[in-house]
């Protein structure tokens, strides 16, 4: 996906046309997250469905300006779905805690 400007990145849709772009941490945050997931991923998330979530992070796929790439999964059927990205212009696993939240 590649967004121009943060008015296209609000407006960003996953390949079903759901909205993608979740939220972010404000213009003027130093420690920048964006938040990419749907509604019915967050839906998914509820332990209700699933009681196991996997958690990832990478550097290495991270885009400019970012430093790292988070991930949430859930586990169904013995597989691995990614429901949750977050792009951090910072490394910082305190970060990540308070994001989880």
């Amino acid at each position: 996906m590649f967004v121009s400007n943060r008015n296209s990145l609000k407006s960003s849709k996953n390949l079903k046309n759901h909205k993608f772009y979740w939220d972010d941490s404000g213009k003027n945050d130093k420690n920048k997250i964006i938040v990419f997931t749907t509604k019915r991923n967050l839906e998914l998330l509820d332990l209700e469905y699933h009681d196991q979530w996997l958690g990832d992070g990478t550097f290495d796929i991270a885009p400019t300006f970012f430093k790292q790439v988070y991930s949430i999964h859930i586990l169904a059927n013995g597989r691995a779905f990614p429901m949750v990205y977050g792009f951090y212009q910072t490394k910082n696993k305190q970060l990540i805690k308070y994001s989880l939240k």
